[in-house]
């Protein structure tokens, strides 16, 4: 296993840990376009995966690589175990959280939107940490001692007055304690995210075939009293200029032959040919007055809607990947209990399934990477101080958009 489980491979997956999850924690931070509801949720998760990398691996790479034999105090095997459990429960409730953010923003995403803000989101996260330290709790209230074991030395050199003693650190044994440890940290939530994941899916394909249903019609009625608001405006905008009124019966000539998918586009593209800024200007009608009510609160709830199913597919990622990376450890976990003595394959087969379950600290960042180009261009902007300059180029944009209104 030590051949495996290298000190130096090892101690590269921590540092890209850390490295990848306080890259995650500054984008959300510096950035202002990242500091979204769902994107907090997400700096939770990499905090306690920084947590993870700080605290528990080190710890955990260091009692691998003296065989099991705990080189420090009780106190400390045993705040090394509850936060071991303390931050894997806490990265599975933040995915249960943003789980059911996720669903209440796919099923209804403007009346949900309004309700996503910054006291929501801390009593959300404020609410992931104590249910997190509460699990882990137990083990500390009542006095569980079996986190340690102690054994005498295998060395002969001592005499019996001088023996020595070797500490083997673990998580506790007991029977109670490993099914209510495991039920609550890892299998009742993650039933309930497959459960919402489910009811997402569910909703989902029944959003998709109805909009492939629903859109020829839906954009032909709208597009006819689009249309006719259309035509009224370009009429008063005749006796402003002559010379577009040709243009404008070209377009509604156009619209007739054309498909009723494209319409309203084919509408929005003649209103915005034929009708300079400063006519709108002293109009004083913005565009979005034209089209009839349903209709914009339509537009939006679908632009609303694909942007939180875009977002749904980095998160349904982050949440199969934990599944994949911890659910074979939390299995073993609880088989062991079946078995009278541990052997030499279980122990090995257990430590690879615990660092399979490290991993997925190190999966989370390259997920962000690989799927959201927002978090994408955030680490190369971070990794090359580009934020700096980014900076500077957003205040001259803004200057420059200031000076042409």
């Amino acid at each position: 296993l030590r051949n495996i489980l290298s000190a130096k491979n090892t101690t590269i997956l921590i540092s890209v840990v850390i490295i990848g999850n306080i890259l995650v924690i500054l984008s959300v931070i510096i950035y202002q376009r990242m500091r979204t509801f769902t994107n907090k949720l997400l700096m939770s998760l990499a905090t306690a995966d920084l947590l993870v990398g700080f605290f528990v691996m080190p710890l955990s790479l260091l009692d691998l690589l003296l065989d099991h034999a705990w080189p420090f105090d009780m106190l400390l095997c045993k705040v090394w175990s509850t936060s071991d459990v303390l931050f894997c429960t806490a990265s599975i409730l933040n995915l249960c959280v943003i789980s059911i953010d996720r669903y209440l923003a796919i099923t209804n995403p403007l009346k949900y939107s309004r309700t996503r803000n910054r006291k929501t989101a801390a009593l959300l996260l404020g609410s992931v940490w104590l249910i997190s330290f509460v699990v882990c709790s137990p083990p500390l209230i009542f006095h569980i001692d079996d986190y340690a074991i102690v054994i005498p030395s295998k060395d002969t050199s001592y005499t019996s007055s001088s023996c020595l003693q070797t500490i083997v650190c673990g998580y506790p044994n007991g029977l109670i304690y490993r099914i209510y440890s495991s039920m609550a940290s890892f299998f009742i939530p993650l039933l309930l995210m497959c459960s919402i994941y489910y009811k997402i899916f569910c909703v989902v394909s029944k959003r998709e075939k109805m909009l492939r249903k629903n859109v020829n019609l839906v954009s032909y009625k709208t597009s006819r009293e689009s249309l006719k608001t259309i035509y009224f405006y370009f009429l008063i905008y005749n006796l402003y200029s002559q010379k577009f009124l040709g243009k404008l019966f070209l377009c509604i000539q156009n619209r007739l032959s054309a498909d009723d998918g494209a319409v309203i586009t084919l509408a929005k593209q003649c209103y915005f040919k034929l009708q300079p800024r400063c006519f709108l200007a002293r109009t004083h009608v913005p565009y979005h007055t034209c089209g009839p009510g349903k209709f914009s609160r339509h537009s939006r709830e679908k632009i609303l809607y694909i942007k939180e199913r875009k977002a749904l597919k980095t998160i349904a990622i982050l949440f199969f990947a934990f599944t994949i990376c911890w659910l074979p450890f939390f299995l073993l976990y609880l088989f062991e209990l079946l078995l009278s003595h541990s052997n030499a394959l279980i122990s090995v087969t257990k430590e690879v399934f615990l660092w399979l379950g490290y991993s997925n600290s190190v999966l989370n960042p390259i997920i962000y990477t690989m799927y959201n180009n927002d978090f994408r261009r955030c680490f190369r902007d971070l990794i090359t101080f580009g934020f700096l300059k980014q900076r500077r180029s957003m205040s001259i944009r803004k200057l420059h958009q200031q000076n042409n209104c």
